[in-house]
Order: structure tokens, then C-alpha cells, then sequence
């Protein structure tokens, strides 16, 4: 395959755990993948070059990454890593990295646009003329998407770090280390755990967990609704392959509009939905993010309808 004359494209999803990496012909046609361990940026970023090293006819790279990130195309920063919780990654230049080491032109965006430009163009959400992608892992993160571009604003969205309201009786601190009792603080992955000491794939369907998770995540549907008014929220992410939770979200959500936007429970299925892409939303949005590729794929996105997964 090294000699092959035909244009390729590389993705790289950047997580927290895990690098994964792709050389593919279209997001839909993957040739090769391989799954690194999240160690040190230098030390990651060689086995990721490395993996790109046996594929030299890939001619553009996308990079999904953690963050938060500069974005600002204007800042002599542009794509590093800022403020993350993960030390030895604050300030580090990916972009910058990984074009200079592959040659290539790249594009660098969040993992959660990422993810909602593949659900939009190939997924759950195709066509959606506003959408909202959340993930609900470790952490919670959100991107805001307009015709299946991300909506432009002072920072990347951070929907994972809004305040919530306390369900009642919940005296959970929270586990966010900057504002303690935000959304992420309440209803993450790492907040699960440390609230019962146990991760969530090993918790009962039956285990109270997911009543305060539903509640904590319509609450942001919630807000997203009364603010954005989009017409797709996928909510994607390890916390929601939990059997039944996106269900109990969209009854808390029908409970808390009251009437107020008149949907009903059979609308909010076309409204509240799972991703379609998943586990490889990310990755696949990653190739999206090539340069030149969005552009040659976003007519394959059409309005139809939307149905509960």
C-alpha cells in the first residue's frame, strides 16, 4: 500500500486513554488503524508518527483532540493544548507537531466537533440544520454545530463546565477541580466514580446512579433547548452506552419542558438521540477534518428523518 498512487487521508483521534490513528481512503473506507496507549506528548507523538511513517501517501491529516485548545487562527498558539488536567500536555503544540514531523497540510478541532460533523454528515443527525454533540466520558464536553460547522465563538465551547441545579438531596460535592459541582463535577464519568466508588459499566441498571444521571443530563438538554433551540442533541460517550439511560433522559427532559415547547415523547426520540457512528464518531470525524476532505463529503449530507436508536 506504501506505493500506491492514490490520495489518502490520515485522522488522529487524540483522547486522554488512547491515540487512535487512521489512514483511509474516505471516513468511510479505512485501510489501516492502530490504537496508541496516552502517554508523554513527545513519546505518544513517536509511535504516532511512526504508524503514519508506513502509510507515506496520506497527503492530509485531521487531529481531534482533548483540550481545551486554542483555536484562535489569529494566536501565534493556535493548536496547542491549553489548561488541561493532563500537566505534562499544557501548552504542548500538536498541530504544529505533526505537521512539521508528517509534511502534510492538517486541521485541528475538538474530539466533540469532530464527532458531530461525522453524526451530521454520516450518522444519527445527517442533515440537521443545528446540532449539538455531547460526550459524556471522563469528562463532558460539547460542540455546538450549524449546517454541520462549528459555531464560531470567543473559546470552544465547554458545556461540560456549566452550573447545574442540585437534584434534591444529592450532597455530592462534585469532582471538578476547578468548579467543583458543575455538570462535569456531577455527572461525568470520574464524578460516577467517585460518587459510589465503582465505574459506571459495573453499576446495575437498577442502581440509583441513573436516576441522578438522567436528571443531571436533562438538564443540560434542558438548557441547551431553551437556549439553542437545536434540532438534534446526540449525547454520545461511554457513560451513555448504559442500558436505558438515554430513555430516562428524555422522560426527565418531557417532564422539565411542562408543556412549554409542546413535544412530545415521540418527538424528543427525533430530538434526543445517540450517536449513530459510535464507538468511531471521533475517528471518523477526525478524517473529516483533513483539509479538502470536508468539503468533497459534505454534499453526502441530507435531510431526512431522524428515529430513535
Amino acid at each position: 500500500m506504501s506505493n500506491s498512487p492514490q490520495r489518502l487521508i490520515g485522522g488522529v483521534e487524540a483522547g486522554g486513554t488512547t491515540f487512535r490513528c487512521a489512514v483511509a481512503q474516505s471516513p468511510q473506507d479505512i485501510l489501516a488503524e492502530t490504537t496508541i496507549a496516552t502517554r508523554g506528548p513527545e513519546e505518544t507523538l513517536e509511535d504516532v508518527i511512526s504508524f503514519f511513517a508506513k502509510h507515506p501517501s496520506v497527503q492530509a491529516l485531521g487531529i481531534a483532540s482533548f483540550g481545551p485548545l486554542n483555536l484562535d487562527l489569529s494566536d501565534p498558539g493556535y493548536g496547542t493544548l491549553a489548561d488541561t488536567p493532563k500537566l505534562d500536555w499544557q501548552g504542548y503544540p500538536l498541530l504544529r507537531r505533526l505537521r512539521e514531523r508528517l509534511n502534510v497540510p492538517a486541521h485541528l478541532d475538538t474530539d466533540v466537533v469532530a464527532a458531530g460533523m461525522a453524526e451530521y454528515q454520516l450518522g444519527c443527525a445527517r442533515g440537521a440544520a443545528s446540532l449539538v454533540y455531547i460526550t459524556v466520558g471522563t469528562g463532558i464536553g460539547g460542540a455546538y454545530l450549524i449546517n454541520g460547522q462549528p459555531n464560531p465563538g470567543l473559546k470552544h465551547a465547554e458545556m461540560g463546565h456549566i452550573p447545574v441545579a442540585r437534584a434534591p438531596d444529592d450532597d455530592f460535592p462534585g469532582c471538578c477541580p476547578f468548579h467543583g459541582d458543575c455538570l462535569e463535577g456531577m455527572a461525568s464519568a470520574s464524578a460516577i466514580f467517585q460518587r459510589w466508588q465503582c465505574p459506571p459499566e459495573q453499576l446495575p441498571k437498577t442502581h440509583p446512579a441513573w436516576r441522578l444521571e438522567a436528571y443531571y443530563l436533562a438538564g443540560l438538554c434542558l438548557v441547551l433547548m431553551r437556549t439553542l433551540a437545536p434540532h438534534a442533541i446526540v449525547l454520545g460517550g461511554g457513560v451513555l452506552q448504559a442500558p436505558g439511560l438515554i430513555e430516562q433522559v428524555r422522560d426527565e427532559v418531557y417532564h422539565g419542558l411542562a408543556g412549554y415547547h409542546a413535544l412530545s415523547p415521540e418527538d424528543l426520540k427525533k430530538v434526543i438521540l445517540k450517536p449513530g457512528l459510535a464507538p468511531n464518531s471521533g475517528l471518523f470525524g477526525s478524517l473529516l477534518l483533513a483539509p479538502g476532505q470536508e468539503r468533497e463529503t459534505a454534499k453526502q449530507a441530507k435531510t431526512v428523518p431522524r428515529t430513535a436508536p
